[in-house]
């Protein structure tokens, strides 16, 4: 029923949760790791037949996507009056018997162990309830506390967010002795803000680390090169609450500025990187630890792998210690704005498309026969685009520039950029020598192409207008010249048609689009603030926007239907299927789906339903509607916002 820490792992993960198993592995090692028993999961069976039992465990199991608040507490009421059986007071009893051997006066720390905690999907860091500086006569509330806290809201949020099952849950708990540091904290064997693999970083403050771990001091703060060994940063932090052992159990809590004081030596604090270094191999991934200095002395409180970082892959990961690569997630950017892992599928006709719109610019695309200088990179479920090589060349504000108009946040991120760590040295970039030469000398042939076309677009904007339409309408028919179930060889090869298009009508579309937004811009920075207004309104109320009619239309389905008819969105899709309802919601229904059925969110991912899919997807969205009044009609403030764009570009003329 008490199981020693050496001995944890024959008993199985399952029995001892993550922490536990992650303590003994380190004992393994030869880490110094304090003394530590483990009530094993079977231990606390009794209660947990107690509480299926009732009917707080009835309402909980019958509570599918939450909320979870009130069946959990309701649940942990129940917990908290559980009695222990003779057998595990029984087991206590053990427990109590060898914190006498670990020193007199001894007090321990009581933690939860989760068979689902600390692993590399699943930290549930903060979750699960620690109790510090716990004698031997408040063991049992302690232990009850840990056992609670398995049946927390925030647990079972956690695990619906990563689909563990909610209505299984199962703990053990460690007991181990308690140290009183002079100096604890955390440390992670990767750089978590920037995904930076060559750089380690650690917190620490004065006394027990729960101060740092809880967020209830501002710790000092270090990063570290790992394969030089150098302190590339040193933030000294107030350190304003300590936390100590209080003799005799408990904990005393002091406040008082330490900033003049630094918590680590540099010895400890390489030290703590070389503890990283071994532990990243032994397990294998990523590793956070919580660790503590006891006169002089290092010891290990905990070890789990990192959740929150972004794993890449080889081909994109510079060796140790070389120059680094900056890459730019594609998916986050305005051309897919997705989060979410990309099918083959999409990642192909992505790939296809940069190749096409390569071509048609004269640019030669992935033609490197090193592939560690690839400056786009398909890989794990996502793609990438290096920025070190445009670095080399441009600075971060000439990068930023295109964006301030179209992606705010884009242009800040770039105009942050620390662009002496990340660029490429110039003659190593895949844009340099002879490569930027015949790439330049290649643009200039279909720039020659296009200028004339785009002079049109300043000169004669009817006529420009029946042109663009024009190439749109050819695109229109290679679709509709298509079967209904093409295959992926022709969706593919209508990518194609698609940078035809691109660059036959839109892009040329865009240099006077372009040329506008800068001037006016410009105009804005030094504009008086009536004139400022101005320009603002007539940047905003476009006619023909189609998210913007999209939303309009949509709405007005909604006022065809009764707000009622959204209570059961099931029963509503099985009507429209069996065209039961209004004729003049059909007919709207149906011309929406016409024109919008290929739209829908996440679109950009071809697996994602589109509303001609899935009329449920429509459904969903429209409910949201149905609870708006008229003067939340998107109609009426799209009205709005043309009118005043033209008043605007009227008093502007």
């Amino acid at each position: 029923m008490v199981i020693q820490l050496a001995d944890a792992p024959a008993h199985g993960l399952d029995e001892i949760g993550g922490k536990a198993a992650s303590l003994a592995r380190l004992l393994a090692a030869g880490y110094r790791v304090p003394e530590a028993l483990v009530l094993p999961a079977s231990w606390f069976s009794p209660w947990w037949r107690v509480l299926e039992s009732t009917e707080a465990w009835s309402r909980f199991t019958r509570t599918r996507e939450g909320p979870w608040r009130e069946p959990c507490e309701a649940l942990q009421s129940a917990a908290a009056c559980s009695p222990f059986s003779a057998e595990m007071r029984a087991g206590l009893d053990e427990v109590r018997r060898q914190m006498a051997s670990w020193g007199e006066g001894a007090t321990c720390a009581v933690r939860s162990s989760s068979p689902e905690e600390d692993l590399e999907a699943a930290s549930f860091a903060g979750g699960y309830a620690t109790v510090l500086g716990v004698r031997q006569d408040d063991l049992e509330d302690a232990v009850r506390a840990c056992f609670v806290s398995c049946l927390d809201e925030r647990v079972a949020v956690y695990k619906q967010q990563r689909g563990l099952d909610v209505h299984r849950p199962r703990i053990a708990v460690v007991v181990q002795r308690q140290l009183d540091p002079d100096v604890a904290g955390v440390a992670f064997s990767l750089n978590p803000i920037t995904n930076d693999y060559d750089e380690a970083v650690i917190d620490a403050s004065f006394g027990l680390g729960e101060s740092v771990v809880s967020g209830d001091v501002s710790p000092d703060h270090f990063v570290v090169d790992r394969p030089a060994r150098k302190i590339l940063e040193r933030h000294a932090g107030s350190k304003g609450v300590t936390r100590r052992l209080r003799p005799g159990g408990g904990v005393d809590r002091s406040e008082r500025d330490r900033s003049g004081e630094q918590a680590l030596e540099d010895a400890q604090v390489l030290e703590l990187v070389d503890a990283l270094d071994e532990l990243e191999k032994l397990y294998g991934v990523p590793i956070d630890i919580e660790w503590a200095y006891v006169d002089g002395a290092l010891h290990l409180l905990q070890a789990r792998p990192i959740t929150a970082w972004i794993p890449i892959p080889k081909r994109m990961q510079t060796p140790p210690g070389e120059r680094r690569r900056l890459w730019a997630d594609g998916g986050l950017t305005d051309y897919l704005t997705i989060n979410a892992p990309l099918t083959r599928l999409t990642l192909d006709l992505t790939d296809r498309t940069y190749g096409a719109m390569s071509r048609e610019f004269g640019i030669p695309y992935q033609e490197i026969a090193d592939p560690a200088e690839d400056f786009l990179c398909f890989e794990g479920a996502r793609f990438y685009g290096d920025m070190s090589p445009v670095l080399a060349w441009l600075s971060p504000k000439q990068l930023a520039a295109p964006s301030e108009l179209s992606d705010r946040l884009l242009a800040r991120t770039l105009l942050n950029l620390d662009r002496a760590r990340y660029r490429a040295q110039r003659g190593r970039s895949s844009l340099s020598g002879l490569r930027l030469l015949r790439s330049a000398c290649g643009m200039l042939v279909p720039l020659a192409r296009s200028l004339p076309k785009t002079l049109l677009a300043y000169v004669s904007v009817a006529r420009f207008r029946r042109r663009f339409a024009a190439a749109h309408e050819r695109f229109d028919e290679a679709v509709r010249s298509t079967t209904e179930h093409m295959s992926v060889g022709r969706v593919l090869s209508l990518v194609d048609e698609v940078v035809r298009i691109l660059f036959d009508a839109d892009v040329l579309a865009i240099y006077p689009w372009a040329t506008a937004g800068a001037w006016i811009e410009a105009w804005r920075r030094r504009a008086d603030p009536e004139t400022r207004q101005l320009l603002d309104q007539v940047n905003c109320g476009f006619e023909g926007e189609i998210v913007v009619d999209m939303g309009i239309e949509m709405f007005a389905l909604t006022r065809l239907l009764e707000p009622s008819d959204f209570e059961d969105l099931d029963e509503l899709a099985q009507r429209i299927e069996a065209r039961d309802a209004p004729e003049a919601f059909l007919r709207g229904w149906d011309a929406f789906l016409t024109r919008f059925g290929c739209r829908g969110p996440l679109e950009m991912e071809l697996r994602s339903p589109r509303y001609g899919d899935s009329p449920r997807l429509l459904l969903r969205q429209m409910s949201f509607m149905a609870a708006l009044g008229p003067d939340d009609d998107p109609a009426h403030a799209h009205a709005r916002n043309v009118a005043q764009r033209k008043r605007a570009h009227a008093a502007l003329q």
